[in-house]
């Protein structure tokens, strides 16, 4: 992201201003909502019955703090989300459920399914004079990239870390892995004024936020997993949310929860909690997807059904 700029000149950045599209007529964007709706409360009803779930929330921590950080972990992303939309729509403060949702369907149901159900949402709920695919797109990339960025930073200090791990991980597909990551992160600045629509104030701005974001849940990650395994010490669970973080955007290597596991047996030595933790940590964040997603839906049908 520094490299913006500097690619641009000063007239193809004030020739790329975000458009004035105008808003199409059409509805077709109404049934998203109660469609992904219905979805949702679908995976959620598929989920509650399974046992790991339940075998995972009897392992759930009871302490007050736990719940207060995990909640703080939980909402990281839609907040840093609102943030940005509020400096982009001056998005009011009910804009943060739509988010919170759009995080929801991108974990429930698949990536970016989430962007679309906030694309209906922003098209009929902010009374909008120009489209807003343009800004939605702009976030979602600047955030990949930041993310990349950050792998790609972290690549040089664990390289080793996970060639040692006995996993079958050699020097090709780490190579393979950076050199995509790297692309992810090159490419959209080179095409940036046929890819972008946003100015370069907000893209910086949009860049800070999402770095916050990451730094934000990389100390979260650790502090939390400390609170669970509190005999192993904090700087062990920094370089663990690291490798977790690093782990998660390379492409070319399989079962990265795997990955994570062995990475954490080989520093701690200690595989049987480091699985329960992670059993742990998916059965609360699911648990909260289908709390809030339940929630959501319900409201959602019975809204639609009304109508």
């Amino acid at each position: 992201m520094d490299s913006i700029a500097c690619l641009v000149p000063p007239s193809a950045v004030a020739s790329v201003e975000t458009p004035s599209l105008t808003v199409p007529s059409s509805n077709w964007t109404k049934p998203i909502g109660p469609i992904l709706s219905i979805a949702v409360l679908a995976v959620v009803w598929t989920n509650v019955n399974r046992a790991g779930f339940a075998n995972g929330i009897g392992r759930l921590p009871i302490a007050p703090g736990f719940w207060l950080f995990f909640l703080l972990f939980y909402c990281v992303t839609p907040l840093a989300e609102w943030v940005v939309y509020r400096r982009l729509w001056s998005i009011p403060v009910s804009g943060f459920s739509a988010l919170l949702r759009k995080q929801i369907s991108n974990e429930l149901l698949l990536d970016y399914l989430g962007e679309v159900q906030f694309y209906a949402w922003a098209r009929h709920k902010l009374e909008m004079t120009t489209a807003p695919f343009g800004a939605i797109k702009d976030v979602a990339i600047v955030s990949a990239i930041c993310g990349s960025a950050f792998a790609l930073a972290m690549l040089p200090l664990f390289a080793r870390l996970l060639q040692q791990l006995s996993l079958g991980i050699g020097r090709a597909p780490l190579a393979g892995s950076a050199l995509l990551v790297m692309a992810t992160v090159v490419a959209p600045l080179i095409f940036r004024p046929r890819l972008f629509s946003l100015r370069s104030r907000e893209l910086w701005f949009i860049a800070r936020v999402q770095l916050v974001r990451i730094a934000a849940i990389f100390l979260l990650s650790a502090w939390l997993w400390h609170m669970v395994l509190p005999d192993v010490a904090l700087g062990w669970w920094f370089l663990l949310a690291a490798v977790r973080q690093l782990v998660s955007r390379l492409p070319l290597l399989p079962n990265k929860d795997v990955l994570f596991v062995g990475a954490a047996d080989f520093v701690l030595g200690q595989q049987s909690q480091i699985t329960a933790l992670l059993l742990v940590f998916a059965s609360v964040t699911l648990a909260i997807h289908m709390l809030v997603a339940a929630a959501f839906g319900l409201r959602d049908l019975i809204a639609w059904v009304r109508s």
